[in-house]
């Protein structure tokens, strides 16, 4: 019976030849639903090593675009 791929941890991927992605760099997310009560306090706790960018379709403290995307 043949086997699927192997699949590893963080460490390493039998998959990719990629060096394994450096942790604690900062990022640019994109977060939606940013000016709920729960948009919020992911905001907050991204925001001390991360770039957050809030999309909401109502204004927010966490919240940068206003947007109806529907």
């Amino acid at each position: 019976i043949a086997q699927g791929p192997q699949i590893r941890g963080r460490t390493g991927s039998c998959l990719s030849s990629r060096p394994p992605a450096v942790h604690n760099a900062a990022m640019r997310l994109l977060l939606t639903g940013s000016s709920g009560r729960i948009g919020q306090a992911i905001a907050a706790a991204l925001a001390p090593g991360h770039e957050v960018i809030g999309l909401d379709r109502a204004p927010g403290p966490a919240t940068h675009h206003v947007a109806d995307l529907s």
